[in-house]
């Protein structure tokens, strides 16, 4: 206790002193009472000793009696709008990724949002908890002049500091605070305005041994203009927006994995960090390579399969008629990892009701979805451990727009078109079909060609009513004209058969043909987005692989396709 504050004991001490003196209240003088100011001043002291940061805490069995409880990296209690996570003494300084994804809503379920290459560590700080954002970009060899200088430019940023709620005796006194103050704030970087904790709540809890996922359905109130998507349709008031977001906590792997350094010759995404250490003239940055950890099981064969393979969980929102595109275009990638002595390092497996219970989000599984926006495009959602370059993740979204763009290409290829006269086409091209009129102006083409118009007989009398009473002597010819109509009529509807055969297999072989084309350009697209997520980048030289000549000869298109 400092001396100023035992002086203000001793004065609020004599002060009741002199105010008990009875002689102020016209009271008899009592006999005096002798006090120890030092004693007096240890006391004060001493009841203040105890009184320890513990004793500010709620009571753990208190705030934590009917919660529901998780398991996992860190064990989760949620009551009511209340997440809590108990974080032991040694979960403290250790590196964690938190990656975040729009689960649902605003035509972009999968897509990631915030900054993947995110570092966070829990430390404690007195009775708080502070989540730091580590600066993993700068460095220099440990115990150097020079780490120290990198350490005094270059810092970590305290994203919040969180009040410790509660302590867990029984667990080494683990420490309890609420996840809610976290991520019901943009946390995520969404940029919507905020966020109305009344009317959000957790609509997913589940916990791992090295990662936890949690759902959470926000909403958002103003700032939707902020978003800057302009897309319509996404949301059935734009000043009240409710989207799932889905975080994911999971520890950093382990240190058992080989980075690999970059080499310019090959474009692979890279994770880069700037050493102040390194003596080279050209360049400080160290740069590793984005891939995944592939393990040969049998390191002495030449072709192994791998003790893990990469498994693509397919969501089962594709289309059964599509579903084969899918598969090939991922299984596709396993003829290049054979070249590097590996067999069957991809496996696509398909998601059954009952069986693949998984949230699509979730780091443990790297997923292909198909989703639905007014925009027809696809993209790989590769995430990687910033620290080292080992891929974590790779999911792939597929729009289901593009089906609708393919068809309107292969309708415009094939379609009907107009003479140079500016005169119909009498019949449509080989296997085309008339251009509808919308997609004729939308393709800036003009009015589409008609249909020629269906043949007619010639005409075997004159206009007009032939009657016999007048002309009585055309009776016998009608009789064999009525036998001529007949066979005319015989004739005309085979005719008619055959041609409506002849259109009805027309029309099944240009539907195979229009599967055919949508076919190839699914898995062309599926295999692109898998080639990201397996660490490429885009391989613009690959579009010189063939010359023009080369390009318009299908015996050489068909064998090698378009482009590398």
């Amino acid at each position: 206790m400092s001396r100023t504050r035992q002086l203000g004991w001793v004065a609020a001490l004599a002060a009741a002193v002199f105010a008990a003196d009875p002689r102020a209240n016209g009271q008899e003088p009592q006999p005096p009472v002798n006090i120890d100011f030092e004693e007096v001043i240890a006391a004060a002291r001493n009841s203040g000793a105890h009184r320890g940061p513990g004793n500010n805490f709620r009571d753990f069995n208190e705030v934590t009696r009917q919660a529901e409880k998780t398991e996992g990296l860190f064990t989760l209690y949620k009551t009511g709008d209340h997440l809590y996570a108990e974080i032991r003494p040694d979960q403290f300084n250790q590196p964690l990724l938190a990656p975040v994804t729009i689960a649902r809503g605003m035509a972009q379920a999968g897509m990631p949002v915030g900054d993947d290459d995110r570092v966070l560590i829990f430390r404690r700080v007195g009775e708080r908890i502070q989540i730091v954002q580590r600066n993993i970009h700068y460095k220099a060899p440990a115990g150097t002049p020079i780490e120290k200088a990198v350490k005094q430019n270059f810092t970590d940023s305290v994203l919040m500091a969180l009040p410790i709620v509660a302590l867990n005796p029984m667990r080494g006194g683990a420490v309890l605070i609420d996840l809610s103050d976290v991520f019901m704030t943009d946390f995520a970087e969404i940029g919507m305005g905020s966020i109305d904790r009344s009317r959000s709540q957790w609509s997913k809890v589940k916990g791992f041994p090295n990662n936890m996922e949690l759902e959470l359905e926000a909403t958002y109130t103003g700032g939707f203009r902020r978003m800057g998507s302009g897309r319509s349709g996404s949301g059935s008031d734009p000043r009240s927006i409710t989207l799932v977001l889905h975080f994911s906590i999971m520890r950093a792997p382990d240190m058992g994995y080989r980075p690999r350094i970059a080499d310019d010759r090959v474009g692979h995404f890279l994770s880069a960090t700037k050493d102040f250490g390194i003596n080279d003239s050209d360049t400080n940055f160290v740069r590793f390579i984005d891939r995944w950890r592939l393990e040969k099981s049998d390191s002495h064969s030449k072709l192994s399969p791998p003790r893990k393979q990469i498994v693509w969980y397919v969501e089962d929102t594709v289309p059964l008629e599509y579903r084969p595109y899918v598969e090939e275009g991922i299984s596709e990638w396993n003829k290049a990892f054979e070249k590097i002595g590996f067999r069957n390092a991809i496996a696509v497996r398909w998601q059954e009701d009952g069986r693949d219970v998984f949230d699509p989000e979730d780091t443990n599984y790297c997923t292909f979805r198909w989703v639905t926006s007014e925009t027809a495009f696809a993209m790989s959602c590769l995430r990687a451990n910033p620290m080292t370059g080992e891929m974590i993740d790779g999911d792939v979204i597929f729009d289901a727009s593009f089906i609708k763009y393919w068809k309107q290409s292969y309708a415009l290829l094939i379609g009907s078109t107009t003479a140079a006269g500016g005169e119909p086409q009498a019949a449509p091209l080989a296997f085309g079909e008339v251009i509808s009129p919308i997609l004729a102006s939308k393709m800036g083409f003009g009015q589409p060609a008609a249909k020629a118009l269906l043949g007619v007989g010639a005409l075997d009398k004159p206009f007009g009513q032939m009657i016999p009473e007048v002309v009585p002597a055309a009776a016998p010819a009608d009789k064999d004209k009525e036998k001529k109509e007949k066979d005319d009529k015989d004739k005309e509807a085979k005719e008619k058969e055959e041609k409506a055969k002849k259109e009805k297999d027309e029309k099944a072989k240009r539907a195979e043909l229009s599967r055919e084309f949508i076919g190839q350009a699914i898995k062309h697209i599926v295999m692109h987005e898998v080639g990201h997520s397996l660490g490429l980048r885009h391989n613009f030289k690959a579009s010189t692989m063939l010359n023009n000549d080369q390009l318009n000869d299908t015996s050489i298109t068909r064998a090698k396709g378009l482009v590398g």
